[in-house]
């Protein structure tokens, strides 16, 4: 509760979103743009140092978001944190779901499907050597069902038919 309280004092131009250690800071086109996202990154870096708080640039990135359609990537904009440039991303994970410049799903459905891949041929070893179907259903929805519907209604839908058959 501290830290609700404490982060909330926590104040910029830009549109922020907070949550636990993690603070991510939106704009719009930065060419274009009435915030200036530099600043606020400034104003955010001087924060956290006079609340003793450390900034780790290197797990910090910035992404440009396009229309799908267009299929064209805005040009990176340089961004700098604590005297070092900021590394821009096709994609970054945000809360646990990687999002791309494009806002689809697909780099998250691999990384679901490579993460849960190795579980899912234990669980064919498992039943192999003759392991209850009690327990394996058990071992299925304690082990691999919370990584495939963690924030699932906030990407399921982008999907095509053919990557949502990848992850069932």
């Amino acid at each position: 509760m501290f830290w609700l309280a404490h982060i909330d004092t926590l104040t910029t131009s830009a549109s922020t979103i907070k949550y636990r250690d993690d603070h991510t800071i939106s704009g719009n086109n930065p060419l274009s743009s009435s915030v200036d996202i530099q600043t606020v990154i400034d104003q955010t870096t001087e924060w956290r140092k006079q609340n003793y708080m450390i900034v780790n640039s290197k797990k910090s990135t910035t992404l440009s978001i396009s229309n799908i359609h267009n299929n064209r990537i805005p040009p990176p904009v340089t961004f700098n944190m604590v005297d070092k440039k900021l590394k821009s991303e096709h994609y970054t994970k945000f809360l646990r779901v990687i999002i791309d410049s494009h806002l689809t799903s697909s780099h998250h459905m691999d990384h679901i499907i490579e993460k849960t891949r190795l579980l899912m041929y234990s669980l064919i070893d498992f039943k192999r050597s003759q392991l209850s179907k009690h327990i394996l259903k058990k071992l299925y929805e304690t082990c691999i069902q919370p990584m495939i519907l963690y924030v699932c209604p906030s990407w399921y839908s982008m999907p095509s038919q053919t990557q949502k058959n990848r992850v069932r």
